[in-house]
């Protein structure tokens, strides 16, 4: 349900609120819950006809049955300490600035809710107590609470979300270096950098794309300004990349002529002076 949700298209907010009790308060519930529901199982008329009649009817409402059977099973869980009992509030709330936008975000939502057999309400008059219900540490407001398990709620509670990336890169302050389409409607926003770190490392097969990310990112960096970018590759994998940007390309060792270890000369005093304009020209 929450992977539909996350592919409507807009942002939501979801917030699962547990009061629990202890076990005396959810032995009183329980117990509670079930002589209402076994009390429901047969009708007035139903009751009449078996005291007129001296003999039980056989028909029950079996809905009611098993209402209490499963009461009679938390009891059960409850007494061995298996589990725990307390009320529980889910609610999803959607924003826009315009009402009909809102409606229609809450009707993406009700239908996708409703559509894995779950009951979604629309609040109306109660809307202010469910949206104060829904601010973390806010215990009282919102009547809706229904007692479940611990183990209900495990199964309720979203233990995941789609991590979008940050918004910014915060140390080169400007936008992230790549912003990417998923497979639902949250966009990916790609930033290397922890800190002032951005060191990356791409691990995967043979063929699977890893030359072509590190182009991409090539590319993209050139989005701040003042950037400067030097890529040693193999293979000439870059090579229509670098060209593309008008930069220079050198094949290291083709013709001699340029190679790795240009300081090799430095015990030169002329190679020395050299060797300095170099760097500092790097």
């Amino acid at each position: 349900m929450l992977d539909e949700l996350n592919r409507l298209g807009f942002s939501y907010r979801w917030m699962t609120r547990f009061l629990f009790l202890d076990k005396a308060a959810a032995l009183r519930e329980l117990t509670k819950i079930r002589r209402q529901w076994f009390a429901k199982r047969k009708g007035i008329v139903t009751l009449l006809r078996e005291t007129i009649f001296q003999q039980e009817s056989p028909l029950v409402d079996s809905d009611a049955a098993n209402k209490a059977v499963d009461a009679d099973a938390a009891l059960q869980e409850l007494g061995s300490d298996a589990v725990g009992f307390g009320y529980v509030t889910a609610s999803v709330v959607v924003a826009a600035r315009e009402p009909a936008t809102v409606e229609e975000k809450r009707k993406s939502v009700e239908r996708v809710v409703q559509g894995r057999g779950f009951v979604a309400i629309s609040e109306t008059l109660n809307a202010v107590e469910a949206w104060l219900g829904s601010i973390p540490g806010q215990c009282y407001a919102n009547v809706r609470q229904g007692l479940v398990s611990t183990a209900n709620v495990a199964h309720l509670i979203p233990l995941s979300a789609v991590w979008a990336g940050p918004q910014r890169n915060a140390h080169l302050g400007g936008p992230p270096l790549i912003v990417t389409r998923t497979e639902g409607s949250t966009p990916f926003r790609l930033v290397t950098h922890v800190g002032d770190v951005g060191h990356t490392l791409v691990v995967g097969p043979t063929g699977a794309g890893k030359s072509v990310l590190l182009a991409t990112l090539v590319l993209q960096f050139r989005r701040y300004p003042g950037s400067q970018i030097v890529v040693f590759d193999k293979g000439r994998s870059v090579r229509a990349t670098v060209l593309g940007l008008a930069g220079e390309h050198y094949d290291l060792g083709a013709d001699g002529t340029i190679a790795f270890q240009p300081l090799a000369g430095i015990d030169d005093e002329a190679e020395r002076a050299w060797a300095a304009d170099w760097i500092a020209g790097l």
